[in-house]
């Protein structure tokens, strides 16, 4: 159980889930831009939302301000956040640009919502999980997108939610997250993506 869990903290670490609503997208939704403008984001996006952290992390890794990928101290959580919090800004600003992906630049700008609010909860001693408020922000994207272009992507969202109780699962049984908090961490990431709905009624 202790392996698997490892394994499904890696699959759904935060890094991934800037290309992984890029992904859901893309299969879901007809973009008509230029190939090689395609190319160009897609290198852009992996090396900003991969390539730099994983190279931050070894960093502070190497220098003992983390011992792992996975668990950060509850002192030291919130620099991460604001770490990952800037990370998705700069995605939004100049990788996935509003002019360009329009919904995939509030999917982004949502989940660094969410961030601010996981980090407003430790104010009041209740320390958040990300990775489940992630969870619950791409299920709401993909919710968002099923309802917007009018597509079945039910699939998907069950699949999700399924991948969502194991995120949860990993997070209870390796870092002694409750249920509850939890829940309440994926509701975070879920509700301000189903708020999009406002664009279209």
């Amino acid at each position: 159980m202790k392996y698997l869990s490892y394994v499904i903290s890696f699959l759904f670490h935060p890094i991934w889930f800037p290309i992984y609503g890029t992904i859901l997208f893309l299969l879901a939704v007809p973009v008509f831009l230029p190939i090689e403008e395609m190319k160009n984001a897609w290198t852009l996006l992996v090396i900003v939302s991969v390539a730099v952290p994983t190279l931050l992390y070894l960093i502070l890794y190497t220098i003992n301000w983390i011992d792992s990928p996975f668990a950060v101290s509850a002192e030291k959580r919130k620099w991460v956040l604001y770490g990952y919090i800037s990370l998705l800004v700069i995605i939004a600003l100049k990788v996935i640009t509003i002019d360009k992906y329009p919904i995939l630049y509030l999917y982004i700008i949502n989940l660094a919502l969410g961030c601010f609010i996981i980090i407003f909860m430790q104010f009041f001693k209740l320390l958040g999980s990300l990775p489940v408020m992630l969870m619950g922000g791409i299920t709401g994207f993909a919710v968002f997108l099923s309802i917007f272009y009018n597509i079945d992507l039910l699939y998907v969202i069950s699949t999700l939610v399924f991948i969502s109780g194991l995120v949860a699962s990993s997070q209870i049984y390796l870092f002694g997250k409750t249920l509850l908090v939890c829940f309440v961490s994926w509701i975070i990431g879920f509700l301000p993506q189903i708020c999009l709905l406002w664009l279209k009624f």
